[in-house]
């Protein structure tokens, strides 16, 4: 009888001690995305003093178009329409600049307009953005702007306008194509390049690459050729050639086996470093390969910081990771004339449940820049919310609804940025509120410790038990 009181314990123990971990674990497997941002927009600005004044401004966030399910937070068409003047007796030709915190993939809306027409604008890219983690973020909980990380200067002054030639990337390289006669295998390209002289660009295909630390230029790359259609392995060789390349065939999946009876095909031509980046950049992004020469001036900069592989993965990671970004344009303005100039784009948001139990969507858009031009006046804002949530609950400057959309008229800047918030409803009231947080650290210090109490109580049960156990088979 006692043997089963003291089993029916250590039962009851195990499973307190596992219903608190399985609790524990539930409560973060169950956890969904609870902060999702995309960097505030910023208005177009002048690069350098100049008599043309803006008129009036008309900015419009219309998120009336079908939803992106990809997106956490819904897009919004972002146009501003600048009314120009040039008071000045003589014609000018002023360079603006509209800069943002954003990706090269996420370029392809981007439209500039003079007068109706399309004008040509120039890329540069400039710093990495700010990384992740709370105190990286462009919004603070409550929807406000957390501007330490949005200074208009830092960005501008970040931007790099080096119209220099390239210092690494030559016109032409050394085009590697390996191939295995139509046999599935596991390929090992080795090969020995001066750091300072070569660089390897390596095509789609490769899925790994090696290099040896100690700095002597011993170069690994790993790919696979599978199916009945293969097309060959890619590398380019940029500067001085290799030296003792080796090529091995090797059973999928394994390192040692070599496949019986291949012998891998090289074949070697030369090909346009241009061409060949752009082959690469077919597996990244349809709007990044717009971005081309930015793309080029990148992979330069990466070789002359003593980066000898760019790899697939690098050029994925230059066209999607957020810079800081100018598109740089001329406007051609007639002496004392007028000109609508007209930038349009997608904006994305912040999605936050942190502050409501249903998502809470926040917009930034940061009009300072736009104290640059010599004289500004007359703003109008739109807000034409989505359906999935229709209610601004939160502004920085006044909006007032207007049927469906909320609008503002100011005759000058206002003093704050804006920043507005989409609901689903007309306000977040108290209903809304989230009761409990897997973020609260009250209640992960609790479950910590009740997982060790649990634990505890467990090994002193069986530590007692044991000793029953063993003082019996004494006596």
């Amino acid at each position: 009888m006692k043997k089963k009181t003291l089993l029916k314990k250590i039962c009851a123990a195990c499973f307190c001690t596992l219903f608190v971990v399985a609790a524990s674990a539930s409560a973060a497997a169950n956890s969904g995305p609870t902060y999702w941002e995309y960097a505030p927009s910023f208005s177009v600005t002048v690069l350098k003093d100049c008599p043309v004044t803006v008129e009036k401004e008309n900015l419009t966030f219309d998120f009336s178009a079908p939803e992106q399910k990809k997106d956490y937070s819904p897009q919004a068409k972002v146009t501003a329409l600048y009314q120009m003047e040039n008071p000045s007796s003589t014609a000018l030709k002023v360079r603006m600049a509209f800069p943002l915190i954003g990706s090269l993939s996420e370029l392809g809306g981007v439209q500039i307009t003079a007068n109706g027409k399309a004008i040509p604008f120039q890329t540069f890219m400039g710093d990495q953005a700010a990384g992740s983690g709370a105190s990286q973020n462009y919004y603070k909980d409550d929807g406000t702007l957390n501007t330490k990380n949005l200074s208009f200067d830092q960005i501008i002054k970040s931007v790099n306008e080096n119209t220099a030639p390239l210092q690494k990337l030559t016109d032409t390289g050394k085009l590697y194509q390996i191939s295995s006669g139509g046999k599935s295998c596991r390929l090992q390209v080795d090969f020995e390049i001066d750091p300072k002289k070569t660089a390897v660009l390596s095509g789609t295909g490769f899925n790994g690459f090696s290099f040896d630390k100690g700095g002597n230029g011993k170069i690994g790359l790993t790919g696979l050729l599978a199916g009945d259609v293969q097309l060959p392995l890619k590398f380019l060789v940029v500067g001085d050639d290799i030296k003792n390349l080796t090529v091995g065939a090797y059973q999928e999946g394994s390192d040692t086996e070599k496949l019986p009876g291949v012998t891998p095909k090289i074949e070697t031509s030369s090909q346009g470093t241009k061409a060949f980046i752009n082959e690469m950049m077919q597996s990244t992004s349809e709007f990044a390969q717009q971005y081309l020469s930015v793309v080029e001036k990148q992979i330069d900069e990466k070789i002359a910081e003593g980066q000898t592989v760019i790899s697939d993965s690098i050029l994925y990671d230059l066209c999607h990771e957020n810079h800081v970004i100018a598109l740089v344009y001329e406007v051609p303005f007639p002496a004392n004339g007028h000109m609508d100039v007209t930038v349009s784009y997608t904006m994305r948001g912040a999605m936050n449940t942190h502050m409501a139990s249903q998502p809470v969507y926040s917009y930034g858009y940061l009009l300072n820049p736009a104290k640059n031009w010599a004289k500004f006046q007359n703003l109008n804002i739109t807000v034409i919310p989505p359906q999935k949530a229709p209610y601004v609950v939160n502004s920085s400057v006044a909006l007032t609804k207007s049927g469906s959309s909320y609008v503002a008229k100011f005759p000058s800047l206002p003093q704050k940025d804006l920043v507005f918030s989409l609901y689903s409803k007309p306000q977040i009231s108290a209903d809304d509120k989230p009761r409990s947080r897997n973020r609260d650290p009250m209640i992960t210090i609790l479950t910590v410790f009740a997982i060790i109490l649990g634990v505890i109580l467990m090994f002193r049960l069986i530590r007692k038990i044991y000793h029953k156990i063993r003082t019996r088979k004494e006596t």
